[in-house]
C-alpha cells in the first residue's frame, strides 16, 4: 500500500509539473508576442 501511495504522489507531481510547465510555456509566448509587437 505503501508502494501505491508513493506512486500516486509521484503521478500528481508529473501531471502538476506538465500543467506548470504548459502554462509558463503560454505565458513566455504571449510575452515574446508583446515584445514582437512594441519593436
Amino acid at each position: 500500500s505503501t508502494h501505491r501511495l508513493v506512486v500516486l504522489t509521484a503521478g500528481k507531481m508529473t501531471n502538476l509539473s506538465i500543467c506548470g510547465f504548459s502554462k509558463i510555456l503560454k505565458a513566455s509566448l504571449t510575452y515574446l508576442n508583446m515584445l514582437r509587437t512594441v519593436t
